[in-house]
């Protein structure tokens, strides 16, 4: 059933029987309703829970974008399927099945090949499911997306499609203290790299020198020799970016950016934000953005952050430059062709969750970072609005999930070891393995043990699972424990699923990095994936549907009967 919009309502038996015709030719070329092929807008603007997004609304009184979504009822809560991580979210939101399905059980998790057991990445492989936008394609519908996460479906080839997917490094990103080195004869101050490092823009061109033009100058200068009259690369002031061309990677540009940070004494913070160069597809469509709109910004750099080298000034600016850059794509591509289906990946509040969020209730300049990140994503999305209406599109907005508040990082496998647990692959007595992806984790069993020896060594694990304690308070971590058995309850059971399947409690994550001991502070202050228990858990859906309850599930639906396809 669909509810109709009230702001696109219009009241035909008031008009006069011989304007209800001129009106009706008017406004859809006399063609039958039910004939008429809708395009749709779809924004997927991961990370944004409901709980949040209303508690942002409450605090607003001015009409706006959201406001007027909320006040005609388009606004609802959405529900995400099993525990949404990232990529599995993704692949059930795109295929509108759950990870049993389409085969993506999270970040990573196991596969055994010929009786090994491998780690499986849930962002390179293969959907077992079709997308909408594969069978969109498949129907000759033109395919625009922006920003994907993973740039594979179920299929390698596509007619239809255009895609522009989140950019590749290519270099690192790094912190750097600059020393002033006196050059003689004409008083440039040329600066070196306190640990002799090079800045170079690629592998083949001659290293960057960084110099002021005098002692008094407030810029620095970047180029590649001293030589004032061949011209420079660019002039960096203290608290600004500066964009450098680093060459080209596939005929695509890349570039690294610089920030001068600060300045201590005659030391000076220099910020090298790592080269980044887009990828996706068809090489035509690539090359058009690149040239038009420039290179990928890239994704921000968080761990610098939590690492404390960064500000979470210079990190915000970094998330912003990334969302200047989506819109940008977005308002150069989505007019370029007649596209019947555009995707967007909008991130702003997902970068904020996973940067921000266990801070945000300690101080209220955190709660303004939020809010005005909020305000921008409701300005953002006024301008998609404005360009569906003003081309025929039919807008809808997702967030597939929310986020919860971190603090804590578990080294699993430790735990497991500590408990009396074989968990080295390389050896031949191995018992049990856990493949951890963010808040849960599979943990596959060496299948050449016997049943005997399985159920003993699942026992184990069990008992050590339900007691899973931190030393510093006691408190028991574990929210949710499954056997292979049960795991069709929340639609992961596949051949591919562990044979103990565990969820943690809000506020844990698992780390993936073996050489941490079993208890360390995160790198994110947010995550996502926990139990749909969690109010947190629920991510939010702007659109005309009315669905009750709303899945994420049912995007895919709600996107194939837009553009009438079976």
């Amino acid at each position: 059933m669909t509810r109709m919009n009230l702001r696109r309502r219009v009241n035909f038996s008031a008009l006069p029987s011989g304007l209800c015709l001129i009106v009706l030719c008017g406004t859809i070329s006399c063609t039958a309703p039910s004939d008429l092929n809708k395009r749709v807008l779809l924004v997927h603007a991961r990370g944004v829970s409901y709980s949040l997004l209303t508690e942002y609304l409450q605090s607003r009184n001015t009409k706006s974008y959201l406001k007027n979504s909320q006040s005609d009822g388009t606004l609802s809560k959405l529900h995400p399927i099993t525990n949404a991580v990232t990529i599995s979210n993704i692949a059930s939101f795109e295929t509108g099945h759950r990870s049993s399905e389409h085969g993506i059980l999270g970040h990573n998790f196991g596969s055994f090949e010929n009786g090994i057991l491998k780690a499986v990445n849930g962002f390179l492989k293969r959907y077992e499911q079709e997308t909408y936008w594969e069978k969109a394609d498949r129907h000759g519908r033109r395919v625009l997306n922006i920003g994907a996460l993973a740039i594979h479906g179920k299929y390698e080839a596509h007619e239809n499609v255009d895609c522009l997917a989140q950019g590749t490094q290519t270099s690192q990103s790094k912190l750097l203290k600059l020393l002033p080195e006196i050059s003689t004869g004409n008083q440039i101050i040329q600066y070196r790299v306190s640990n002799d490092e090079q800045i170079t823009q690629d592998s083949s061109a001659d290293p960057i020198q960084i110099y002021k033009k005098s002692a008094i100058s407030p810029s620095l200068t970047i180029d590649t020799d001293l030589n004032f009259e061949n011209g420079t690369i660019g002039e960096l002031t203290e608290g600004d970016w500066l964009e450098i061309n680093t060459g080209r990677k596939n005929n695509l540009n890349q570039s690294l950016r610089l920030k001068w940070t600060k300045s201590e004494n005659d030391t000076i913070e220099l910020y090298v934000r790592g080269s980044f160069v887009n990828r996706g597809y068809p090489a035509e469509f690539l090359s058009q953005v690149d040239s038009s709109v420039g290179p990928s910004k890239g994704w921000p750099n968080i761990p610098l952050y939590s690492s404390g080298q960064i500000s979470e000034k210079v990190l915000i600016e970094e998330i912003n430059a990334e969302m200047d850059y989506v819109m940008n794509v977005f308002s150069f591509s989505a007019t370029q062709k007649e596209y019947d289906l555009i995707m967007v990946d909008y991130p702003l509040m997902d970068r904020y969750g996973h940067a921000f969020l266990q801070l945000k209730n300690s101080s209220s300049r955190y709660q303004q970072f939020y809010e005005r990140a909020f305000d921008r994503m409701d300005k953002d999305f006024e301008q998609l609005s404005k360009f569906a209406a003003e081309n025929n599109f039919e807008l809808i907005i997702a967030s597939g999930h929310g986020f919860s508040p971190i603090h804590s990082s578990i080294n699993l496998n430790k735990v497991l070891q500590e408990g009396g647990i074989v968990t080295d692959l390389e050896k031949e007595n191995w018992q049990a393995r856990a493949i951890p992806g963010k808040v849960s984790s599979h943990i596959y069993i060496n299948r050449e043990l016997d049943d005997n020896q399985r159920k003993t060594v699942e026992g184990k694990i069990s008992a050590i699972l339900e007691k899973l304690t931190l030393t510093e308070n006691g408190k028991i971590v574990t929210d949710k424990i499954y056997t292979k058995e049960s795991l069709d309850e929340i639609g992961l059971l596949n051949d591919d699923a562990g044979d103990i399947f565990i969820l943690l409690k809000p506020g844990y994550v698992f780390s993936s990095n073996e050489a941490l001991p079993i208890l360390s502070v995160p790198v994110f202050k947010g995550d996502h994936g926990y139990s749909l228990d969690h109010e947190e858990s629920f991510g939010f859906l702007i659109s005309d549907e009315d669905c009750n309850p709303c899945l994420t599930t049912d995007i895919a639906g709600i996107v194939t009967k837009n553009l009438k396809i079976k």
